[in-house]
């Protein structure tokens, strides 16, 4: 008989897995793996496929999982877990280069070190 928990268990640890080994061979530039852009796809539809798994797997286990968070300490520990993620996702934010390895045009050069120089463009 197919038993949905041990599948869905199974399924978010699978992805997990791949996820954590494409995001360490794109962190790492490895290139001796294959193309980078194969392990770019692996990551982003293994990692919708990870979402659906845990948002599933959490659904299934709600009620355990409340249990972790006796009475009056649930709420605090929600919080402290939600400030955390907050915090963390503001550093990446804040420290990412949006332009990475993007190369900038003429035009969009001379504007760019006019306002670094804070001089008008001719």
């Amino acid at each position: 008989m197919f038993r949905i928990r041990p599948f869905v268990s199974v399924w978010v640890l699978l992805t997990f897995l791949v996820i954590a080994i494409s995001g360490v061979i794109l962190y790492f530039h490895v290139r001796t793996l294959g193309s980078m852009a194969v392990w770019r796809n692996l990551h982003i539809w293994f990692s919708f496929a990870f979402l659906a798994g845990a948002l599933i797997h959490l659904a299934l286990n709600w009620k355990a999982l409340l249990r972790y968070f006796p009475g009056s300490t649930r709420s605090r520990q929600w919080a402290l877990a939600a400030a955390l993620c907050a915090v963390l996702l503001a550093i990446v934010i804040s420290t990412t280069d949006t332009n990475q390895g993007r190369q900038r045009g003429p035009q969009e050069q001379g504007r760019v070190e006019a306002a670094e120089t804070n001089q008008p463009r001719s």
